[in-house]
């Protein structure tokens, strides 16, 4: 049988095997660049709310009638924005790390805590904030004083 024609059993193999291969690298890859996008994503929102936030809080010092600060006044203490986002469909708000950056947030701006807020999607758009999703479903927590910014909550 030295003119068989077809594939051998060890080139199928070693051909599955190959693909397989290639097939994780670009599962790993692709999965990398997915969370890379919504880093620089998040990153990019975070700077065009701190832009949008500068600009209410001038107005808001000059006319708070016409420029008021947008967003859901937060709480004093960690648990309570806990509830806060919770109420609003916020599932991680109750995770560890979520609390810890509530916890830190709320201390360094414990001089000017009356500006702080939790900014949702609407909030966004009466901002003026228009590079966001529709599908935005998550929140921010802030304070206009001193433009700090965590999140996003989702």
């Amino acid at each position: 049988m030295k003119n068989s024609k077809g594939i051998s059993m060890i080139t199928l193999i070693v051909t599955i095997i190959v693909m397989l291969i290639l097939s994780s690298i670009v599962y790993v890859v692709s999965t990398d660049g997915r969370e890379t996008a919504d880093n620089a994503k998040y990153a990019n929102e975070i700077k065009l709310l701190q832009e949008a936030m500068q600009s209410r809080f001038a107005g808001y010092m000059r006319n708070s009638e016409t420029y008021p600060l947008k967003g859901t006044v937060a709480k004093t203490s960690t648990s309570e924005i806990v509830t806060q986002l919770e109420n609003i469909g916020r599932e991680t708000a109750n995770t560890d790390e979520v609390k810890n950056e509530i916890n830190d947030f709320l201390n360094k701006n414990s001089s000017n805590s009356e500006y702080n807020r939790i900014i949702n999607y609407t909030d966004m758009l009466s901002l003026d904030i228009t590079n966001i999703s529709d599908k935005t479903n998550y929140s921010y927590i802030v304070n206009y004083y001193s433009l700090d910014v965590i999140g996003p909550i989702k």
